[in-house]
């Protein structure tokens, strides 16, 4: 499983030059059971530590991954709802929103903004599946 105190230990110098891909490494390498896992533990997390997992899943083009994004698109303080964002829309579309229709079914959008205006203007947050 990830290593969540270096996640929030580290320094933003190491995390940014080093860390965060030891961290992505990791994650790239989770089972779908270990997703599950991984993504309760992340809505858990504090803010800063929240944003750099956003930060990590940016170069992770999964549904699991779109999926934790768009959750923290909805529930975190502005600096990781930017980070969020961002990363949602180095994914494709089809992971966005596959991600998208598997949290709230009637999901909306033909593009990737869309999708994120639908997820921060109409979603409720999912409270367990």
């Amino acid at each position: 499983m990830i290593n969540f105190d270096s996640v929030a230990r580290a320094s933003d110098d190491f995390w940014y030059d080093h860390e965060f891909e030891v961290i992505q490494a990791q994650v790239e390498r989770l089972s779908p059971s270990d997703w599950d896992e991984f993504e309760r533990r992340c809505l858990l997390l504090p803010c800063q530590s929240q944003e750099r997992v956003a930060y990590v899943l940016g170069g992770i083009d999964t549904v699991a991954s779109a999926r934790l994004l768009l959750q923290l698109c909805k529930r975190s303080e502005r600096d990781t709802v930017l980070t969020a964002r961002e990363a949602v829309r180095s994914m494709t579309l089809e992971s966005v929103t596959r991600a998208a229709s598997d949290l709230w079914p009637s999901a909306g959008g033909r593009t990737i903004n869309e999708v994120l205006d639908w997820v921060e203007g109409a979603a409720s947050v999912p409270r367990d599946r």
